[in-house]
Protein backbone atom coordinates (compact mmCIF):
# COMPACT_ATOMS: atom_id res chain seq x y z
CA UNK A 1 0.00 0.00 0.00
CA UNK A 2 1.69 2.79 1.17
CA UNK A 3 4.99 1.71 0.31
CA UNK A 4 4.22 1.48 -3.53
CA UNK A 5 2.67 4.81 -3.17
CA UNK A 6 5.81 6.26 -1.43
CA UNK A 7 8.19 5.18 -3.91
CA UNK A 8 6.05 5.89 -6.99
CA UNK A 9 8.27 8.26 -9.24
CA UNK A 10 11.39 7.33 -7.24
CA UNK A 11 13.61 5.29 -5.98
CA UNK A 12 21.91 1.52 -7.28
CA UNK A 13 23.72 -1.16 -5.50
CA UNK A 14 24.57 -0.83 -1.71
CA UNK A 15 27.98 -2.39 -1.32
CA UNK A 16 29.36 -1.04 1.52
CA UNK A 17 29.95 -1.99 5.48
CA UNK A 18 27.23 0.02 7.74
CA UNK A 19 28.91 2.85 9.48
CA UNK A 20 28.62 3.85 12.67
CA UNK A 21 24.71 4.98 13.56
CA UNK A 22 24.10 7.21 16.49
CA UNK A 23 21.30 6.84 18.11
CA UNK A 24 20.39 10.59 19.78
CA UNK A 25 18.79 11.29 22.76
CA UNK A 26 15.50 9.67 23.46
CA UNK A 27 13.40 8.28 25.86
CA UNK A 28 14.32 5.65 28.39
CA UNK A 29 10.82 4.10 27.57
CA UNK A 30 8.82 4.39 24.84
CA UNK A 31 5.02 3.31 23.90
CA UNK A 32 6.34 -0.05 24.88
CA UNK A 33 9.99 -1.28 26.55
CA UNK A 34 12.46 -0.76 23.72
CA UNK A 35 10.49 0.60 21.39
CA UNK A 36 12.68 3.32 20.62
CA UNK A 37 16.03 0.59 20.44
CA UNK A 38 14.03 -1.47 17.83
CA UNK A 39 13.26 1.84 15.74
CA UNK A 40 16.65 2.37 15.35
CA UNK A 41 17.82 -1.13 14.58
CA UNK A 42 14.98 -0.47 11.69
CA UNK A 43 15.80 2.47 10.77
CA UNK A 44 19.74 1.79 10.48
CA UNK A 45 18.92 -1.83 8.43
CA UNK A 46 17.27 -0.01 6.12
CA UNK A 47 20.06 2.42 5.86
CA UNK A 48 22.31 -0.50 5.50
CA UNK A 49 20.88 -1.51 2.47
CA UNK A 50 21.05 1.23 0.12
CA UNK A 51 24.71 2.57 1.66
CA UNK A 52 23.45 5.85 2.85
CA UNK A 53 26.53 8.34 3.97
CA UNK A 54 24.12 9.81 6.42
CA UNK A 55 21.01 10.74 8.03
CA UNK A 56 19.25 11.79 10.46
CA UNK A 57 15.36 10.97 12.10
CA UNK A 58 12.89 12.19 14.35
CA UNK A 59 9.76 10.33 16.41
CA UNK A 60 7.11 12.82 17.71
CA UNK A 61 3.91 11.47 19.74
CA UNK A 62 1.63 13.67 20.97
CA UNK A 63 0.54 11.59 23.24
CA UNK A 64 3.48 10.26 25.19
CA UNK A 65 4.35 13.78 26.77
CA UNK A 66 7.59 16.03 27.32
CA UNK A 67 10.56 14.41 25.19
CA UNK A 68 13.46 16.84 26.12
CA UNK A 69 12.77 15.92 30.03
CA UNK A 70 12.72 12.45 29.52
CA UNK A 71 15.88 12.11 27.24
CA UNK A 72 18.44 14.57 29.75
CA UNK A 73 17.72 11.25 31.86
CA UNK A 74 19.14 8.66 29.30
CA UNK A 75 22.71 8.90 30.29
CA UNK A 76 25.79 10.11 28.51
CA UNK A 77 26.73 11.80 25.40
CA UNK A 78 27.22 8.80 22.76
CA UNK A 79 25.05 6.55 24.21
CA UNK A 80 22.01 4.30 23.35
CA UNK A 81 19.17 3.12 24.94
CA UNK A 82 18.82 -0.26 24.93
CA UNK A 83 15.45 -2.78 25.35
CA UNK A 84 15.70 -2.99 29.29
CA UNK A 85 15.92 0.89 29.13
CA UNK A 86 19.90 1.04 30.20
CA UNK A 87 22.65 3.18 28.41
CA UNK A 88 24.79 0.83 26.44
CA UNK A 89 27.64 2.06 24.46
CA UNK A 90 26.67 2.52 19.88
CA UNK A 91 28.20 -0.24 19.12
CA UNK A 92 26.02 -2.18 21.40
CA UNK A 93 23.29 -1.18 19.88
CA UNK A 94 24.28 -2.59 16.56
CA UNK A 95 21.74 -4.41 14.62
CA UNK A 96 24.13 -7.43 14.14
CA UNK A 97 25.04 -7.25 17.80
CA UNK A 98 28.63 -7.08 16.77
CA UNK A 99 31.26 -3.77 17.35
CA UNK A 100 32.98 -2.78 13.58
CA UNK A 101 36.14 -1.22 16.43
CA UNK A 102 36.18 2.72 16.63
CA UNK A 103 35.69 3.39 13.18
CA UNK A 104 33.25 2.07 10.53
CA UNK A 105 33.41 2.03 6.54
CA UNK A 106 31.70 4.77 5.31
CA UNK A 107 30.11 4.08 1.96
CA UNK A 108 32.46 6.11 0.08
CA UNK A 109 35.29 3.49 1.44
CA UNK A 110 36.66 6.56 3.84
CA UNK A 111 37.13 6.26 7.35
CA UNK A 112 33.71 7.09 9.11
CA UNK A 113 33.60 9.11 12.27
CA UNK A 114 31.49 7.40 15.35
CA UNK A 115 28.31 9.63 15.51
CA UNK A 116 26.71 8.10 18.47
CA UNK A 117 24.76 10.70 19.86
CA UNK A 118 25.57 14.68 18.64
CA UNK A 119 28.30 16.55 20.07
CA UNK A 120 25.98 19.79 20.00
CA UNK A 121 23.93 19.82 23.32
CA UNK A 122 21.79 23.15 23.01
CA UNK A 123 20.72 21.10 19.15
CA UNK A 124 19.60 18.18 21.41
CA UNK A 125 17.59 20.62 23.66
CA UNK A 126 16.30 22.64 20.31
CA UNK A 127 14.89 19.40 18.82
CA UNK A 128 13.90 17.50 22.05
CA UNK A 129 12.16 20.90 23.23
CA UNK A 130 9.87 20.58 19.90
CA UNK A 131 6.24 19.39 21.15
CA UNK A 132 5.89 15.71 21.03
CA UNK A 133 9.21 15.11 19.82
CA UNK A 134 10.09 12.05 21.82
CA UNK A 135 13.23 10.49 19.65
CA UNK A 136 15.75 11.34 17.48
CA UNK A 137 18.43 9.35 15.95
CA UNK A 138 21.64 10.34 13.33
CA UNK A 139 23.76 8.62 11.30
CA UNK A 140 27.09 8.72 9.26
CA UNK A 141 28.32 11.58 7.21
CA UNK A 142 27.83 14.71 5.56
CA UNK A 143 28.77 15.68 2.25
CA UNK A 144 31.50 17.35 3.15
CA UNK A 145 32.84 14.15 5.41
CA UNK A 146 31.44 15.63 8.91
CA UNK A 147 28.96 13.99 11.16
CA UNK A 148 25.97 14.12 11.28
CA UNK A 149 24.21 15.94 13.51
CA UNK A 150 20.63 16.97 14.81
CA UNK A 151 21.87 20.40 13.65
CA UNK A 152 23.38 19.05 9.92
CA UNK A 153 20.25 20.57 7.13
CA UNK A 154 19.18 18.10 4.55
CA UNK A 155 17.20 19.33 1.28
CA UNK A 156 13.70 17.88 1.92
CA UNK A 157 12.44 17.74 -1.79
CA UNK A 158 8.24 17.23 -2.22
CA UNK A 159 8.12 16.96 1.40
CA UNK A 160 7.81 21.03 0.57
CA UNK A 161 4.39 20.36 -1.37
CA UNK A 162 2.88 19.93 2.06
CA UNK A 163 3.94 23.21 3.28
CA UNK A 164 3.07 25.07 0.22
CA UNK A 165 -0.66 23.71 0.13
CA UNK A 166 -0.65 25.14 3.89
CA UNK A 167 0.46 28.76 2.55
CA UNK A 168 -2.33 28.33 0.04
CA UNK A 169 -5.09 27.53 2.40
CA UNK A 170 -3.68 30.24 4.78
CA UNK A 171 -4.44 32.52 1.75
CA UNK A 172 -7.92 30.79 1.14
CA UNK A 173 -8.30 31.80 5.27
CA UNK A 174 -7.69 35.41 4.54
CA UNK A 175 -9.66 35.53 1.41
CA UNK A 176 -7.06 36.24 -1.35
CA UNK A 177 -8.39 33.09 -3.01
CA UNK A 178 -10.36 29.96 -3.23
CA UNK A 179 -9.15 26.77 -3.76
CA UNK A 180 -12.32 26.48 -6.30
CA UNK A 181 -11.18 29.18 -8.00
CA UNK A 182 -10.15 28.81 -11.86
CA UNK A 183 -6.49 29.27 -12.24
CA UNK A 184 -6.73 31.83 -14.65
CA UNK A 185 -8.37 34.19 -12.39
CA UNK A 186 -4.93 34.71 -10.69
CA UNK A 187 -2.97 34.02 -13.78
CA UNK A 188 -4.78 35.90 -16.75
CA UNK A 189 -2.01 34.14 -19.13
CA UNK A 190 -2.81 30.58 -18.40
CA UNK A 191 -4.50 29.53 -21.20
CA UNK A 192 -3.94 25.53 -21.59
CA UNK A 193 -5.61 22.70 -24.20
CA UNK A 194 -6.62 19.47 -23.94
CA UNK A 195 -7.65 18.01 -27.34
CA UNK A 196 -7.03 21.43 -29.11
CA UNK A 197 -9.70 22.83 -26.64
CA UNK A 198 -9.43 25.27 -23.93
CA UNK A 199 -8.87 24.07 -20.24
CA UNK A 200 -9.15 25.54 -17.04
CA UNK A 201 -7.91 23.93 -14.15
CA UNK A 202 -8.82 25.21 -10.77
CA UNK A 203 -6.55 25.76 -7.64
CA UNK A 204 -8.15 22.48 -5.99
CA UNK A 205 -6.95 20.78 -9.01
CA UNK A 206 -3.49 21.60 -9.09
CA UNK A 207 -3.26 21.23 -5.25
CA UNK A 208 -4.41 17.01 -5.45
CA UNK A 209 -2.43 16.57 -9.07
CA UNK A 210 -5.72 16.39 -10.94
CA UNK A 211 -5.26 19.48 -13.23
CA UNK A 212 -4.26 17.72 -16.22
CA UNK A 213 -0.57 18.70 -16.50
CA UNK A 214 1.79 16.20 -17.81
CA UNK A 215 4.66 14.93 -16.47
CA UNK A 216 7.30 16.91 -15.57
CA UNK A 217 10.01 15.75 -17.82
CA UNK A 218 8.53 16.93 -20.46
CA UNK A 219 7.26 20.04 -19.82
CA UNK A 220 10.74 21.82 -19.51
CA UNK A 221 9.27 24.46 -16.28
CA UNK A 222 11.43 22.58 -13.36
CA UNK A 223 14.25 22.28 -12.17
CA UNK A 224 15.28 25.28 -14.27
CA UNK A 225 18.05 27.05 -11.84
CA UNK A 226 16.91 30.42 -12.00
CA UNK A 227 17.65 32.72 -9.02
CA UNK A 228 16.16 35.96 -10.26
CA UNK A 229 13.52 37.48 -7.81
CA UNK A 230 10.58 36.76 -10.27
CA UNK A 231 12.24 33.34 -10.84
CA UNK A 232 8.98 31.40 -9.57
CA UNK A 233 6.63 33.65 -12.03
CA UNK A 234 8.59 33.38 -15.26
CA UNK A 235 9.39 29.81 -15.00
CA UNK A 236 5.44 28.84 -14.74
CA UNK A 237 4.67 30.99 -17.27
CA UNK A 238 6.31 28.21 -19.71
CA UNK A 239 2.96 26.44 -18.82
CA UNK A 240 0.81 28.98 -20.18
CA UNK A 241 -0.12 27.34 -23.60
CA UNK A 242 1.03 23.96 -22.39
CA UNK A 243 -1.01 20.69 -23.70
CA UNK A 244 -3.14 19.04 -20.87
CA UNK A 245 -2.13 15.35 -21.17
CA UNK A 246 -6.34 14.67 -19.80
CA UNK A 247 -9.01 17.06 -18.99
CA UNK A 248 -8.81 18.74 -15.59
CA UNK A 249 -10.31 16.40 -12.59
CA UNK A 250 -10.75 13.37 -14.60
CA UNK A 251 -7.53 11.68 -13.42
CA UNK A 252 -4.42 11.72 -11.63
CA UNK A 253 -0.67 13.04 -12.16
CA UNK A 254 2.13 13.58 -9.45
CA UNK A 255 3.96 16.02 -11.10
CA UNK A 256 6.03 19.27 -9.70
CA UNK A 257 4.53 21.57 -12.19
CA UNK A 258 1.28 21.69 -10.42
CA UNK A 259 2.98 23.47 -7.76
CA UNK A 260 4.92 25.94 -9.50
CA UNK A 261 1.66 27.32 -11.01
CA UNK A 262 0.66 27.57 -7.27
CA UNK A 263 3.35 29.72 -6.24
CA UNK A 264 3.08 31.52 -8.94
CA UNK A 265 -0.65 31.90 -7.87
CA UNK A 266 0.77 33.23 -4.42
CA UNK A 267 3.09 35.92 -5.34
CA UNK A 268 -0.27 37.26 -7.92
CA UNK A 269 -2.27 37.52 -5.23
CA UNK A 270 -0.09 38.93 -2.33
CA UNK A 271 2.58 41.15 -4.69
CA UNK A 272 5.34 39.38 -2.67
CA UNK A 273 7.71 36.64 -3.92
CA UNK A 274 6.67 33.24 -3.11
CA UNK A 275 9.72 32.77 -0.56
CA UNK A 276 8.74 35.79 1.44
CA UNK A 277 5.30 34.53 1.51
CA UNK A 278 6.43 31.44 2.84
CA UNK A 279 8.59 32.82 5.20
CA UNK A 280 5.74 35.31 6.87
CA UNK A 281 3.07 32.57 7.23
CA UNK A 282 4.24 29.33 7.45
CA UNK A 283 8.19 29.23 8.27
CA UNK A 284 9.04 32.05 10.78
CA UNK A 285 5.57 31.60 12.78
CA UNK A 286 6.37 27.81 13.42
CA UNK A 287 10.15 28.52 14.30
CA UNK A 288 11.44 26.92 11.25
CA UNK A 289 15.18 27.64 9.86
CA UNK A 290 15.03 27.21 6.34
CA UNK A 291 18.18 26.42 4.96
CA UNK A 292 18.05 26.21 1.04
CA UNK A 293 19.96 24.72 -2.17
CA UNK A 294 23.32 26.72 -2.66
CA UNK A 295 23.40 28.00 0.77
CA UNK A 296 27.00 27.60 2.36
CA UNK A 297 25.21 25.69 5.60
CA UNK A 298 24.02 23.31 3.36
CA UNK A 299 26.59 20.28 2.42
CA UNK A 300 26.90 18.75 -0.33
CA UNK A 301 23.88 15.57 -1.01
CA UNK A 302 24.54 12.35 -2.63
CA UNK A 303 23.59 10.78 -6.40
CA UNK A 304 23.79 6.93 -7.03
CA UNK A 305 26.34 6.27 -9.81
CA UNK A 306 26.80 2.49 -10.43
CA UNK A 307 26.06 1.40 -7.23
CA UNK A 308 28.52 4.13 -5.55
CA UNK A 309 27.26 7.55 -3.17
CA UNK A 310 28.62 10.45 -5.57
CA UNK A 311 28.76 13.92 -4.13
CA UNK A 312 26.85 16.62 -5.64
CA UNK A 313 26.37 19.79 -4.66
CA UNK A 314 22.46 21.28 -5.62
CA UNK A 315 21.99 24.56 -7.40
CA UNK A 316 20.37 27.44 -6.07
CA UNK A 317 16.92 27.01 -7.89
CA UNK A 318 14.40 29.90 -6.95
CA UNK A 319 11.33 28.61 -8.59
CA UNK A 320 12.06 25.15 -7.24
CA UNK A 321 10.73 26.76 -3.92
CA UNK A 322 6.84 25.93 -4.40
CA UNK A 323 7.38 22.34 -5.51
CA UNK A 324 9.93 22.12 -2.90
CA UNK A 325 13.46 20.84 -4.84
CA UNK A 326 15.87 23.17 -3.24
CA UNK A 327 14.23 23.65 0.29
CA UNK A 328 15.73 22.22 3.47
CA UNK A 329 16.61 22.25 7.05
CA UNK A 330 17.72 20.26 9.59
CA UNK A 331 15.65 17.62 12.04
CA UNK A 332 14.16 20.89 14.51
CA UNK A 333 12.73 22.65 11.53
CA UNK A 334 11.07 19.38 10.09
CA UNK A 335 9.95 18.44 13.50
CA UNK A 336 8.42 21.52 13.86
CA UNK A 337 6.20 21.55 10.89
CA UNK A 338 5.31 17.69 11.91
CA UNK A 339 4.70 18.62 15.16
CA UNK A 340 2.37 21.58 14.01
CA UNK A 341 0.53 19.02 11.41
CA UNK A 342 -0.43 16.79 14.70
CA UNK A 343 -1.12 20.06 16.65
CA UNK A 344 -3.96 20.42 13.56
CA UNK A 345 -1.98 23.54 12.39
CA UNK A 346 -0.98 24.94 16.07
CA UNK A 347 2.60 24.89 17.23
CA UNK A 348 3.66 26.65 20.86
CA UNK A 349 0.76 29.31 20.20
CA UNK A 350 1.70 29.40 17.00
CA UNK A 351 -1.06 29.14 14.76
CA UNK A 352 -0.68 28.66 10.70
CA UNK A 353 -3.90 26.78 9.46
CA UNK A 354 -7.26 26.00 11.42
CA UNK A 355 -8.63 22.56 12.12
CA UNK A 356 -11.05 22.88 9.25
CA UNK A 357 -8.35 23.78 6.70
CA UNK A 358 -5.96 21.24 7.50
CA UNK A 359 -9.03 18.60 7.46
CA UNK A 360 -9.25 19.79 4.16
CA UNK A 361 -5.77 19.18 3.18
CA UNK A 362 -5.94 15.72 4.40
CA UNK A 363 -9.13 15.26 3.06
CA UNK A 364 -8.78 12.03 0.22
CA UNK A 365 -9.74 14.49 -3.01
CA UNK A 366 -8.73 12.05 -5.86
CA UNK A 367 -7.46 8.51 -6.29
CA UNK A 368 -3.48 8.61 -6.89
CA UNK A 369 -1.37 5.44 -8.35
CA UNK A 370 -1.92 3.47 -5.26
CA UNK A 371 -4.06 5.15 -2.59
CA UNK A 372 -5.81 8.66 -2.74
CA UNK A 373 -4.26 12.04 -2.47
CA UNK A 374 -5.84 15.19 -0.88
CA UNK A 375 -4.10 19.03 -1.26
CA UNK A 376 -0.29 18.13 -0.72
CA UNK A 377 -0.50 14.78 1.33
CA UNK A 378 -0.98 11.34 0.37
CA UNK A 379 -3.75 10.12 2.24
CA UNK A 380 -3.96 6.08 3.15
CA UNK A 381 -3.23 3.57 4.99
CA UNK A 382 0.08 2.09 6.60
CA UNK A 383 0.68 -1.84 6.94
CA UNK A 384 -1.51 -2.95 9.50
CA UNK A 385 -4.22 -0.72 8.93
CA UNK A 386 -2.96 2.60 10.75
CA UNK A 387 -4.97 5.99 8.93
CA UNK A 388 -1.74 8.00 8.06
CA UNK A 389 -1.14 10.90 5.90
CA UNK A 390 2.53 11.79 4.24
CA UNK A 391 4.68 13.20 1.59
CA UNK A 392 8.29 11.66 0.06
CA UNK A 393 10.94 14.26 -0.87
CA UNK A 394 13.45 13.22 -3.83
CA UNK A 395 15.79 15.91 -5.06
CA UNK A 396 19.19 14.96 -6.74
CA UNK A 397 21.14 14.02 -3.93
CA UNK A 398 18.60 13.65 -1.05
CA UNK A 399 16.08 11.84 -0.08
CA UNK A 400 13.02 12.66 3.10
CA UNK A 401 10.24 11.24 4.21
CA UNK A 402 7.67 12.58 6.82
CA UNK A 403 4.62 10.47 8.25
CA UNK A 404 1.71 11.95 10.51
CA UNK A 405 -0.27 8.89 11.60
CA UNK A 406 -2.96 11.70 12.91
CA UNK A 407 -5.56 9.06 15.20
CA UNK A 408 -2.66 7.86 16.94
CA UNK A 409 -0.92 11.28 17.21
CA UNK A 410 2.42 10.38 16.30
CA UNK A 411 4.74 11.03 13.13
CA UNK A 412 8.14 10.07 11.64
CA UNK A 413 10.20 12.16 10.15
CA UNK A 414 13.75 10.61 8.12
CA UNK A 415 15.77 12.50 6.09
CA UNK A 416 18.65 10.68 4.13
CA UNK A 417 21.89 12.64 1.84
CA UNK A 418 21.76 10.11 -1.15
CA UNK A 419 18.97 9.55 -3.67
CA UNK A 420 18.73 6.90 -6.66
CA UNK A 421 15.89 6.36 -8.29
CA UNK A 422 17.43 2.49 -8.94
CA UNK A 423 16.36 2.23 -5.03
CA UNK A 424 13.45 4.57 -4.97
CA UNK A 425 11.44 1.94 -2.81
CA UNK A 426 14.43 1.01 -0.52
CA UNK A 427 15.06 4.54 0.67
CA UNK A 428 11.55 4.94 2.08
CA UNK A 429 12.33 1.60 4.11
CA UNK A 430 13.86 3.28 6.80
CA UNK A 431 10.58 5.50 7.74
CA UNK A 432 7.93 2.35 6.66
CA UNK A 433 10.21 0.78 8.91
CA UNK A 434 10.36 3.14 11.94
CA UNK A 435 6.03 3.59 11.37
CA UNK A 436 5.36 -0.18 11.95
CA UNK A 437 7.52 -0.12 14.95
CA UNK A 438 5.60 2.49 15.94
CA UNK A 439 2.10 0.88 14.98
CA UNK A 440 3.54 -2.66 15.74
CA UNK A 441 2.74 -3.86 12.53
CA UNK A 442 5.36 -6.25 10.13
CA UNK A 443 8.09 -4.40 8.77
CA UNK A 444 8.45 -4.80 4.80
CA UNK A 445 11.43 -5.27 2.92
CA UNK A 446 11.57 -4.25 -0.96
CA UNK A 447 14.75 -4.81 -3.38
CA UNK A 448 15.97 -2.33 -6.08
CA UNK A 449 14.72 -1.76 -9.38
CA UNK A 450 16.41 -4.65 -11.32
CA UNK A 451 16.25 -2.61 -14.51
CA UNK A 452 17.76 0.37 -13.40
CA UNK A 453 20.40 -1.64 -11.86
CA UNK A 454 21.48 -3.39 -14.10
CA UNK A 455 21.04 -1.22 -17.06
CA UNK A 456 23.88 1.17 -16.60
CA UNK A 457 26.50 -2.33 -16.66
CA UNK A 458 24.83 -3.63 -19.14
CA UNK A 459 25.06 -0.51 -20.93
CA UNK A 460 28.97 -0.74 -20.16
CA UNK A 461 29.91 -3.29 -21.70
CA UNK A 462 27.97 -2.70 -24.65
CA UNK A 463 29.89 0.39 -25.05
CA UNK A 464 32.93 -1.42 -24.50
CA UNK A 465 32.27 -3.93 -27.27
CA UNK A 466 31.88 -0.95 -29.52
CA UNK A 467 34.65 0.87 -28.80
CA UNK A 468 37.04 -2.57 -29.15
CA UNK A 469 35.09 -2.99 -32.46
CA UNK A 470 36.12 0.87 -33.51
CA UNK A 471 39.78 0.36 -32.46
CA UNK A 472 40.38 -2.82 -34.25
CA UNK A 473 38.54 -1.00 -37.18
CA UNK A 474 40.90 1.91 -36.79
CA UNK A 475 44.17 -0.22 -36.21
CA UNK A 476 43.93 -3.06 -39.57
CA UNK A 477 43.71 0.19 -41.45
CA UNK A 478 43.17 -1.34 -44.64
CA UNK A 479 40.57 -0.13 -47.75
CA UNK A 480 37.69 -2.17 -48.20
CA UNK A 481 36.07 -2.47 -51.74
CA UNK A 482 34.48 1.23 -52.70
CA UNK A 483 30.77 0.78 -52.37
CA UNK A 484 28.37 3.73 -52.53
CA UNK A 485 25.57 1.66 -50.68
CA UNK A 486 27.81 0.55 -48.36
CA UNK A 487 28.81 3.54 -47.15
CA UNK A 488 25.34 5.30 -47.23
CA UNK A 489 24.24 2.38 -45.25
CA UNK A 490 26.58 2.56 -42.28
CA UNK A 491 26.08 6.43 -42.07
CA UNK A 492 22.31 5.97 -42.15
CA UNK A 493 23.27 3.42 -39.23
CA UNK A 494 24.73 5.24 -37.19
CA UNK A 495 22.83 8.26 -37.25
CA UNK A 496 19.88 6.21 -36.72
CA UNK A 497 21.45 4.14 -33.69
CA UNK A 498 22.70 6.77 -31.96
CA UNK A 499 19.84 8.88 -32.55
CA UNK A 500 17.81 6.15 -31.09
CA UNK A 501 20.41 5.71 -28.05
CA UNK A 502 20.03 9.50 -27.07
CA UNK A 503 16.75 10.82 -28.37
CA UNK A 504 13.90 7.75 -29.26
CA UNK A 505 14.88 5.07 -26.37
CA UNK A 506 14.88 8.24 -23.42
CA UNK A 507 11.81 9.89 -25.30
CA UNK A 508 9.56 6.73 -24.82
CA UNK A 509 10.90 5.63 -21.79
CA UNK A 510 9.82 8.41 -20.47
CA UNK A 511 12.91 9.89 -19.38
CA UNK A 512 14.30 12.48 -21.82
CA UNK A 513 18.18 12.49 -21.96
CA UNK A 514 18.41 16.09 -19.98
CA UNK A 515 16.21 14.22 -17.12
CA UNK A 516 18.23 11.40 -16.99
CA UNK A 517 21.86 12.91 -16.83
CA UNK A 518 20.16 14.77 -13.53
CA UNK A 519 18.79 11.93 -12.01
CA UNK A 520 20.48 8.95 -13.66
CA UNK A 521 23.77 9.56 -14.33
CA UNK A 522 25.55 6.60 -14.79
CA UNK A 523 22.59 5.66 -17.61
CA UNK A 524 22.90 9.14 -19.83
CA UNK A 525 26.45 7.98 -19.57
CA UNK A 526 26.66 4.76 -21.27
CA UNK A 527 24.08 5.90 -23.64
CA UNK A 528 25.97 9.12 -24.47
CA UNK A 529 29.21 7.00 -24.71
CA UNK A 530 27.77 3.97 -26.68
CA UNK A 531 25.97 6.41 -29.08
CA UNK A 532 29.07 8.91 -29.73
CA UNK A 533 31.09 5.31 -29.80
CA UNK A 534 28.83 3.68 -32.89
CA UNK A 535 28.75 7.29 -34.27
CA UNK A 536 32.42 7.16 -34.49
CA UNK A 537 32.56 3.61 -35.77
CA UNK A 538 29.87 3.96 -38.40
CA UNK A 539 31.74 7.27 -39.33
CA UNK A 540 34.78 5.06 -40.34
CA UNK A 541 33.11 2.29 -41.77
CA UNK A 542 31.67 4.75 -44.07
CA UNK A 543 34.59 6.78 -44.97
CA UNK A 544 36.35 4.49 -46.47
CA UNK A 545 33.49 2.56 -48.08
CA UNK A 546 33.12 6.57 -50.06
CA UNK A 547 36.60 6.16 -50.44
CA UNK A 548 38.27 5.64 -53.66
Amino acid sequence: MIRRTLAAGAAVLGVFALPHAGVAQGTAEGPTDGTYAELDRAVREALEETGTPGAAWAVLDVGTGEGAEESEETGSEGEATDPNGEAGSGEDADPGGESDGEHGESPGGKEQKDTAGPSDESSVDAVHHVPGVVHTGTFGDDGDGEPVKETTPFLWGSVGKPMTSTLILSLQEDGLLDTADPVSAHLPDFAPVYEGEPADPTIAQLLSHSAGTPPDQFTDAVDLGRTEPDAVSEAASLLDEVELAYAPGTGYQYNSADYLLLGAIVESVTGATFAEQMRVRVFDPLGMDVVLAGDDRMPPGHRQFFGFPVTYESPTDVSGLPYGGTTGGDLESLSRFAAAMLGRGELDGSRVLTEESVAEAWEPHVDSSVQNYGYGWSVGELAGGEPAVWHTGATVGYESVLIVMPEAGKAVAVMQNTFGLARGSQLVNASLNAAAVLTGAEREDSGPDPALTWIPWVGAGLTVVVAVWLGVSLKRGRSVTRSVAGGIAWAAGGVLVSGSLLVVLPHFGGLPLVFLWRWLPDIALVLTTTATAFAALAAVKSFRRFKR
